[in-house]
């Protein structure tokens, strides 16, 4: 799920799950069509494409998508997403 960029945490939103769904259902062919742009995702909806973090967020925003209601991804095959990487100060024997 490394491809989600803006989105609440998915616990406190539900709808969440659904338009990662969406997401993934759609994403190759999003690779492919749009690749490296920003999608905003809205209930179960692809609504637009953006060059820019910002501007999909703004987007969102000005189109009155409330919180929870949308995700913002990169449109990037799951072969091109960097790996997630988890820093800790944890110290091991």
């Amino acid at each position: 799920m490394g491809s989600l960029v803006w989105a609440e945490a998915m616990t406190d939103f539900p709808e969440l799950e659904k338009q990662v769904a969406v997401f993934r259902e759609h994403r190759e062919k999003l690779a492919r069509e749009h690749h490296g742009k920003y999608v905003v995702v809205h209930g179960e909806k692809i609504r637009d494409y953006f060059d820019v973090l910002v501007d999909a967020i703004v987007y969102a925003r000005k189109h009155g998508f409330k919180r929870g209601e949308f995700s913002i991804h990169r449109c990037v095959s799951e072969d091109e997403e960097p790996p997630i990487i988890l820093r800790s100060r944890v110290r091991v024997g």
